[in-house]
């Protein structure tokens, strides 16, 4: 059995617990328990879905760096809920790098015949590359229904009067950009790090004439509120904004376009990886766990390999080449010349 001891923090993160379960689970023909009673907002039938296990001998515990048994909580965020039952102490598995992945638990001897349990949320990309078609399987989206969702454009005013005026929805075009950003999420003071404004998304809105443009934000930033100052500097491409406020309904949406410009959040990945975009670009910021090498976030690393995936270096301003991963020094964490 693969057993999912808790979720941690919004849909993103719970996203992540969730899919390095699932993986190990298939790969070796188990079941896969979650938290009980729970699932994923917005994903229902996940927590019903498992292969069932055909043996095991013992427990093992996959964590990374926690530093004690995880608390019983009840709705956090208004994104998930779950429940501990009696908890017990197990072995360790040994990270790579402070990178446990999946292929290094599918490594271990005779882990087969081992009870799984893991907490942590796991974040590197490359590991899931593998099980991107599966993985698009097991978070089906629900049915889109468009009457949930609200369309607007800046008011040309740009807030002397009013912020947004509200238009029809056209559809989508294949040369259409939508842009995930991610604001209510980032704007703290302890989250600014994350934050990428205008000033990265032009490097993306100036690469192509687009058809139209986009945004999905948090739904409470679209509104007479402290958010606006950043949206309104998109101003010059006519967006369109999407508001939704069902986040698995309004990622579902987002799955929909061929070009996909990303925020540093594991909410904007994942709508990202979910699609069958052919354009999907990811920042590659000054700081933040998205960055090059942020000692504050050792084993996250988003970036995969994939001719989808275009990076986009805030510093120099560029889209990089498609060799992208071949020019990095990993070991010494530069660039190669």
């Amino acid at each position: 059995m693969v057993e999912l001891w808790f979720y941690s923090g919004r849909i993103g993160n719970c996203m992540f617990a969730y899919a390095f379960n699932r993986c190990i689970a298939d790969t070796l023909k188990l079941q896969c328990q979650l938290p009980k009673g729970t699932e994923i907002t917005g994903f229902p039938n996940i927590a019903m879905e498992s292969i069932e296990a055909t043996h095991h001998e013992e427990k093992y515990t996959i964590y990374k760096d926690y530093p004690e048994n995880p608390k019983t909580i009840i709705h956090e965020n208004d994104n998930m809920a779950w429940f501990l039952e009696k908890q017990f102490q197990g072995d360790k598995l040994t990270c790579y790098n402070d990178c446990l992945t999946i292929q290094k638990v599918l490594a271990s001897p005779d882990i087969e015949n081992k009870w799984i349990v893991t907490l942590g949320n796991f974040e590197t990309g490359e590991q899931y590359l593998p099980y991107r078609h599966k993985l698009k399987e097991w978070f089906r989206f629900p049915k889109l229904n468009i009457n949930k969702f609200e369309f607007f454009k800046l008011h040309p005013d740009l807030g002397e009067e009013n912020y947004y005026e509200g238009v029809s929805f056209g559809g989508i075009h294949k040369d259409d950009l939508v842009i995930s950003l991610r604001l209510e999420d980032y704007t703290t003071s302890q989250n600014l790090d994350r934050l990428l404004t205008y000033d990265y998304f032009k490097i993306i809105l100036k690469s192509k004439k687009w058809n139209n443009v986009y945004i999905i934000t948090n739904p409470g930033s679209i509104g007479h509120n402290n958010q606006y100052k950043w949206i309104k500097e998109f101003y010059p491409y006519d967006p369109i904004l999407v508001r939704c406020y069902e986040p698995v309904l309004s990622m579902a949406f987002g799955t929909q376009f061929n070009h996909i410009a990303i925020s540093q959040s594991t909410y904007s990945w994942w709508l990202a990886f979910l699609s069958n975009a052919e354009n999907i670009y990811y920042p590659i910021p000054k700081e933040g766990p998205f960055a090059f090498n942020d000692e504050r976030y050792k084993g996250v690393d988003l970036r995969i390999m994939s001719p989808d995936f275009k990076y986009i270096d805030y510093e120099q301003e560029i889209i990089l080449p498609n060799d992208y991963y071949v020019k990095i020094d990993y070991i010494n964490k530069k660039w190669i010349d």
